[in-house]
């Protein structure tokens, strides 16, 4: 239903794209000026601006992705691991048990006033939590910050921050499926926050 809906919509978008062109043809032409610029300002008015837009928008994510890419995203790292082992005084070695079950009591952990969600059990006490972006997602962009916690000492001990681009599939704008191919600098961002997260289970 929602294909033909679509389909529908298109259908009757182009079919008054064409109207505006032909009548605007005929306009501009009594007017002695042409045609063609008759034709050329109808397409614009209802079809060409929009793809003129979408182009724009679509630089704009871009832009936008990249300057949050170069100034926030990244790995920050607390407690380096030599210093985590010297006061954990314990050797996490062969103890990785990365488990996405986690359950924390009722004890709950505070970020610059967010309250975090585990998502991810690393080991016995090292626990990957979420930090909700609470309003800072804009221009088709989400900011992701996940951060490991030592439950045992509640120290921060890694961080990692990330941005993606694109539409969700419940946004009212999922159609525009082009933003999902914008890059970001998610795979960089994991792949340096995997490395050195193995100093630490090592």
């Amino acid at each position: 239903m929602l294909g033909l809906a679509v389909l529908f919509g298109l259908s009757v978008w182009i079919g008054l794209t064409v109207l505006a062109a032909y009548l605007c043809g005929k306009l501009t032409s009594k007017l002695g000026l042409g045609r063609r610029i008759g034709r050329f300002a109808g397409f614009m008015l209802l079809m060409g601006s929009v793809f003129v837009y979408w182009t724009w928008e679509f630089m704009a994510v871009k832009n936008y992705i990249e300057k949050k890419c170069h100034d926030e995203a990244g790995v920050k790292i607390y407690v380096d691991s030599k210093e985590w082992r010297r006061l954990s005084n314990s050797n996490m070695e062969n103890s990785v048990i990365f488990d996405h079950h986690v359950k924390l009591n009722s004890k709950k952990y505070y970020i610059d006033g967010k309250e975090l969600f585990s998502i991810g059990k690393i080991t016995d006490r090292l626990i990957l939590f979420y930090v909700p972006s609470n309003g800072e997602d804009t221009m088709y962009t989400k900011k992701n910050k996940q951060i490991i916690i030592d439950i045992n000492t509640d120290k921060k001990i890694i961080e990692r921050t990330y941005f993606t681009a694109g539409v969700g599939q419940e946004s009212d704008n999922s159609y525009k499926l082009w933003l999902n191919n914008i890059d970001d600098c998610s795979s960089d961002v994991l792949k340096d926050f995997e490395e050195k997260l193995q100093f630490y289970l090592n």
